[in-house]
């Protein structure tokens, strides 16, 4: 009973701070458009005829202090109403990015294993490639990068797919083949299978 009753107080409590902190601000921003109609209607129910803005500047300043605060109250137990939707909503949203974040979890186990796959594949076409009497895989890499960046695009994001399609970053690399062809192809399966790599290490 009592876990219970503090339970509410602090949450009743911290949808005042909440109402509180937000009304603040709009006080100042809008107690023209609120706050001085509420404070002519008061005037009117108490017989003042007409409402006056004050010309001298301490007059001036009571009735500016008067509308923002009337503004603030007005604002702040309106927000007081919304403060329990706000919180709901806000605790579904966390929930929502909770329950990605275990899905993402849930699936690194297999986007290792895939990604090791892939790289056990392209391991496979840079020997290929090194041996310059045959001609370069060029069919075979391209229909491997285009399975690895579907992948990627379906289980990670295309931040991967931009990463894995680039060397920027990575260390230069060199090798002893004659041919241009392969020379650019084993390049190009070095750079993806560096990233490749990085993304095993990431997940």
């Amino acid at each position: 009973m009592v876990k219970t009753v503090l339970g509410a107080c602090t949450f009743y409590a911290r949808c005042a701070g909440w109402a509180a902190a937000g009304s603040i601000r709009k006080a100042n921003v809008w107690f023209w458009v609120v706050g001085t109609p509420i404070v002519a209607i008061v005037g009117h129910y108490l017989g003042v005829s007409q409402l006056q803005i004050p010309d001298q500047p301490a007059g001036f300043i009571s009735f500016m202090l008067v509308t923002v605060t009337v503004t603030w109250v007005g604002l702040f137990i309106i927000r007081c109403f919304w403060a329990p939707f706000h919180f709901y909503r806000e605790a579904q949203d966390n929930v929502i990015a909770l329950q990605a974040i275990a899905e993402r979890l849930k699936k690194k186990p297999e986007v290792r294993e895939s990604l090791g796959l892939f790289i056990l594949e392209g391991q496979e076409l840079m020997n290929r490639c090194a041996d310059e009497r045959q001609r370069p895989p060029y069919e075979e890499f391209v229909k491997w990068a285009q399975k690895i960046e579907e992948f990627l695009r379906d289980h990670l994001d295309d931040s991967h797919i931009a990463r894995f399609r680039t060397g920027a970053g990575l260390p230069l690399t060199a090798n002893s083949m004659a041919s241009v062809e392969h020379r650019s192809l084993w390049a190009s399966l070095n750079v993806r299978l560096a990233r490749l790599q990085e993304f095993i290490k990431e997940n």
